[in-house]
């Protein structure tokens, strides 16, 4: 069969909507064999020869090609929850990444888009294909998710800034996880919301992801702020505006913070949120970096940066 896919003259011999039934009964059947797919060298065999099928398909008909790729998540879905299934779960993470970027334009996202924002309709293959993501990031799936990182660093890049809503879901799931006791996965979790922040842009991630800085001065609440070291690590091509009106204001108030802390003799507390307020600060220079708007941007920071400067020696090496 995979012999057979990849024939030149399928396109020309076969009608798309049959190559797609025939698709769909492989899946059906060939997947629910759980002995075979638990063999290595079988189910990486079967995948290549799924993903050749899907090759062929997308080249007569994407659409009906992307119709057929939720059947094939939600099948492998059962495997991303075995724990002997390891090869499997790496190889079918493999071709769902390559199907994704393969048959998920930039209009079919569109479309996913208007369809999320329809109360009464939310059937799209996008939709669902977001959706099989997000339920990776379930405790029984646990054993899986560094794959779903690997997916969803591959469908931000997919889904774009525009229509990043799509994602908002996940990008709160994995806001969870990553605020969580330190684990086996905390290194894996930072580094996929740092591919997030550079397909998405920080401003998406810190929506989705608040900091919740002043919650937790002022309410004894959980702050994210572990992730203003991923921001200044992964920001670039961002909006110098988007600074000046979020991040630098919050600077200020950790600062404040942290002298109101000081002159009561709160000494560590102190210390910490002045530390904080450098990290914040310290995110500027990646602001700067290929900055979306700095013709424009550049005025609502120059003024409170100049008196930083002046001001602060503590701040000049930022």
């Amino acid at each position: 069969l995979d012999r057979f896919f990849q024939s030149p003259h399928i396109t020309s011999s076969m009608k798309p909507q049959v190559l797609m039934t025939l698709l769909k009964n492989l899946v059906e059947r060939m997947l629910i064999i759980e002995e075979l797919m638990v063999d290595a060298d079988i189910a990486s065999s079967t995948m290549n020869m799924l993903f050749s099928g899907f090759r062929a398909l997308r080249q007569m008909d994407n659409d009906l090609c992307l119709q057929c790729i939720p059947q094939l998540f939600h099948h492998c879905l059962h495997y991303f929850r075995r724990k002997d299934s390891e090869a499997f779960r790496i190889k079918v993470s493999s071709v769902l990444s390559d199907l994704m970027e393969l048959c998920i334009t930039e209009e079919a996202v569109g479309k996913a888009f208007k369809y999320s924002q329809n109360s009464s309709n939310k059937e799209h293959p996008v939709l669902s294909i977001v959706a099989g993501v997000e339920a990776m990031l379930t405790v029984p799936y646990q054993d899986s998710w560094n794959n779903a990182f690997q997916l969803i660093s591959k469908l931000a890049l997919i889904v774009g800034e525009k229509h990043s809503d799509l994602m908002k879901s996940i990008l709160q799931e994995l806001g969870l996880l990553a605020a969580g006791p330190e684990n086996d996965w905390t290194d894996a979790i930072q580094e996929c919301i740092g591919n997030v922040v550079r397909a998405l842009g920080p401003a998406v991630v810190l929506d989705a992801i608040p900091l919740e800085i002043e919650n937790a001065v002022e309410k004894g609440a959980e702050a994210n702020s572990w992730l203003v070291f991923i921001l200044k690590k992964n920001t670039y091509g961002a909006s110098l505006e988007f600074w000046a009106k979020h991040l630098l204001p919050l600077a200020r108030k950790v600062g404040d913070y942290a002298m109101k802390l000081s002159e009561s003799n709160d000494i560590e507390r102190a210390v910490l949120l002045r530390a904080l307020e450098h990290q914040i600060w310290q995110t500027l220079p990646a602001f700067c970096r290929w900055s979306s708007d700095t013709s424009t941007g550049f005025k609502f920071l120059a003024k409170s940066l100049g008196l930083a400067l002046q001001n602060r020696e503590d701040l000049r090496n930022y």
